[in-house]
């Protein structure tokens, strides 16, 4: 009896371990996918997130060192935010109220990629507490999704699924809980990589004829 035992908690602790160190070589791949994009000098990034509310979307050029980043709700344009890392030009467009105001003070991050999986960012970015984000992996598996081989990471609050092939997100579902704890919401939210396609055109000052320039 005790010998069984022992072989039951040998076969537990072999497939907690190897299923840690799956977690490891998923969650190594993925990290070294999102820094090689980041290192892209020219690149298209994109964002959609779903809620029963509203529609939100995010697009972040990246080429020749000028930035340009848009979001929209519902599919009306909102807010652009344009930036030549060359020369420290930088304006942030109110696409609504038809103002702008023009700001060389302040930097932006160019490789921060708005929204990626909460779990993904804290186990790329922060380099000191990495094992305490790997242990809020529940389990990642690999399924098909929309005919792509994947890989399926589930914790409490996200769920996770990220190309095989480019080890990048494409799709994820976050669980919200509201401060009163009593009303629990999910948005979805879709990831779009590309590499090497943007143009000049898509990363134009928009044209602020008919603008406001403002104060800060």
């Amino acid at each position: 009896m005790k010998k069984l035992v022992v072989k039951i908690i040998l076969v537990i602790l072999i497939i907690t371990l190897g299923s840690k160190a799956y977690c490891f070589m998923v969650m190594n791949h993925i990290c070294h996918a999102i820094e090689r994009f980041e290192n892209e000098e020219n690149r298209y990034y994109s964002v959609v997130l779903k809620s029963k509310r509203s529609t939100g979307k995010q697009e972040i050029w990246l080429k020749d060192n000028v930035l340009k980043l848009e979001e929209s709700k519902d599919g009306e344009k909102t807010y652009c935010q344009w930036e030549d890392f060359s020369n420290g030009k930088k304006y942030n467009i109110d696409l609504e109220r038809k103002d702008f105001t023009e700001n060389v003070l302040t930097k932006t991050n160019k490789n921060y990629l708005v929204n990626l999986p909460r779990l993904i960012l804290n186990i790329y970015k922060d380099n000191q507490f990495k094992m305490k984000y790997f242990l809020k992996i529940k389990y990642i598996i690999p399924i098909k999704y929309n005919n792509q081989k994947c890989y399926k990471i589930v914790t409490n609050q996200e769920t996770i699924i990220v190309d095989r092939t480019t080890g990048l997100p494409i799709h994820s579902v976050v669980k919200f809980t509201n401060s009163n704890q009593d009303s629990k919401y999910e948005t979805e939210i879709s990831y779009e990589f590309k590499v090497n396609e943007v143009t000049d055109e898509e990363i134009e000052l928009p044209d602020l004829t008919g603008y406001t320039k403002t104060n800060e």
